[in-house]
């Protein structure tokens, strides 16, 4: 429904209007819309990505359960659309096994680890850095209700000055 690009200049976030109004949850749209906006506020706060000490998994969870807390403190008589994600919920996405049996999650934080390591004894190639980054920003994969090629990215919002002829 929307996506934060800090590695652009400068930094943006994409609405995905369609899935908003579309949304497989039939929630309402100004629920969703509002829901949405504060978590990529929250992602705005976060500032982009140190690939050497944080990891989209965990800053995707902050920015889900704070918009909600928010959402809740905004419009104390409305239920906010989703629930927060609790520790044993966020557990069983990390932990969530593949069709082969392998755990995604953990072995993507393994090789996170060892680059990071790595980079504690020496620079890393840039293609080392390339795949830390690469690892650390799609860890965001593995959240427990992430379907976002299915499900979202059905086009941004584009806004363009329209020429006068």
């Amino acid at each position: 429904m929307a996506q934060t690009w800090h590695h652009t200049d400068p930094p943006r976030v994409d609405i995905f209007p369609k899935a908003l109004k579309n949304n497989k949850w039939k929630i309402e749209f100004e629920q969703i819309t509002m829901i949405t906006l504060l978590q990529e506020y929250v992602h705005t706060i976060q500032g982009p990505l140190d690939e050497y000490t944080e990891d989209g998994f965990e800053r995707e969870v902050e920015a889900y359960n704070l918009s909600i807390y928010w959402y809740k403190n905004l419009f104390p008589r409305k239920r906010a659309p989703f629930k927060v994600w609790t520790p044993s919920f966020i557990t069983a996405a990390k932990e969530r096994k593949n069709a082969l049996g392998n755990r995604p999650f953990r072995d993507d934080m393994k090789k996170i680890k060892e680059l990071r390591e790595l980079a504690k004894v020496r620079d890393l190639t840039t293609g080392e850095e390339e795949e830390l980054y690469t690892l650390a920003a799609n860890l965001v994969k593995h959240i427990p209700e992430y379907r976002h090629d299915q499900y979202y990215d059905t086009g941004p919002l584009v806004c363009k000055d329209k020429k006068k002829k």
